[in-house]
């Protein structure tokens, strides 16, 4: 079973304010959050997540990694529910105290505005209109951690570096979930597999290897699509693992026909992905931040290859 749509997945575990970039909520005595989305959707996050555990306030929020996408609405999350712990790798923490990173996440998050107004269903009304606030983070992660939450909820924490050096992903093994978000790759609004190596190649698919590897029975993207179920999780992975080795060689591919032209690389897989996606997707100068990382990481591959007679 895939879930497109934000509300509860199971009795204990549901997806607040928008799929397309979601909060995920475990539910116990004190709620434990997971990601914090846009910085415009704060109150759509922080109503859902009330209403999903009866007005209790969470106890923690667990950041992945620190794209605009993924931690906006920390600082409004931390300003609504005073006694909240944000929880991230060192490496998150150093990127938040960075002027540069800062001032590109909020640009990003000022875009995204009205695009996030457009998404059918969404009451323009709430939502934020001011800049994205940094914030703090209380308690520094590291692979191999284990946070108890409470008796019977652990989460685990797995360093999954290749989308991103600070890149998180968390394993709760009571329930068996996992929020891998970009670790695991993801499928977008018009069924394509976009592998997410922004960072490191091959780093990214041994993070993927081991995420893979679990037993996972609720599989969290970063974006759009809960998957529910062994069945469903395994044939994802699977997906993702062959995807992310046919997108190399598509890369190889282009920058063979078009002699090592990294821009036309750029503009061309774009037409295939981004262009023909007429449902809800990212804006477009954050796809080509992104598009551009993962090609000029693999152009930097396949010269040093060729450079040793290996291609």
């Amino acid at each position: 079973m895939v879930f497109f749509q934000k509300g509860l997945i199971t009795n204990e575990f549901g997806l607040a304010g928008l799929s397309w970039t979601p909060v995920y909520v475990v539910l116990g005595k004190q709620p434990v959050l997971f990601e914090a989305g846009f910085a415009c959707a704060g109150k759509l996050y922080a109503e859902d997540i009330l209403n999903f555990s009866g007005d209790r306030a969470p106890r923690y929020l667990f950041l992945t990694h620190m794209h605009y996408d993924h931690c906006g609405a920390s600082a409004f999350l931390k300003n609504r529910f005073p006694g909240l712990k944000i929880a991230a790798s060192a490496l998150a923490a150093e990127f938040m105290g960075r002027a540069t990173i800062v001032n590109r996440i909020t640009a990003l998050s000022r875009d995204l505005i009205a695009l996030t107004a457009a998404i059918p269903g969404v009451d323009e009304a709430k939502l934020l209109q001011d800049s994205f606030e940094p914030f703090k983070v209380d308690l520094l992660l590291k692979d191999g951690d284990r946070i108890a939450i409470e008796e019977g909820l652990t989460v685990e924490v797995m360093a999954s570096p290749g989308h991103t050096r600070d890149m998180l992903s968390y394993y709760i093994p009571e329930k068996k979930i996992l929020i891998a978000t970009e670790a695991s790759g993801c499928i977008d609004r018009a069924g394509t597999l976009i592998p997410e190596f922004l960072f490191d190649y091959e780093a990214y698919l041994t993070s993927l290897k081991r995420l893979a590897g679990l037993d996972v029975e609720i599989l969290c993207q970063g974006h759009h699509r809960v998957f529910v179920g062994r069945e469903e999780v395994r044939a994802f992975f699977t997906r993702s693992l062959q995807e992310t080795a046919r997108f190399k060689e598509r890369v190889y591919e282009l920058l063979d026909a078009t002699k090592g032209n990294i821009e036309e690389v750029i503009r061309l897989i774009k037409q295939e992905q981004y262009d023909i996606n007429l449902n809800v997707k990212q804006p477009e100068k954050a796809y080509l931040l992104n598009l551009t990382a993962r090609v000029r990481h693999l152009a930097e591959r396949y010269h040093a290859a060729n450079v040793k007679g290996e291609t």
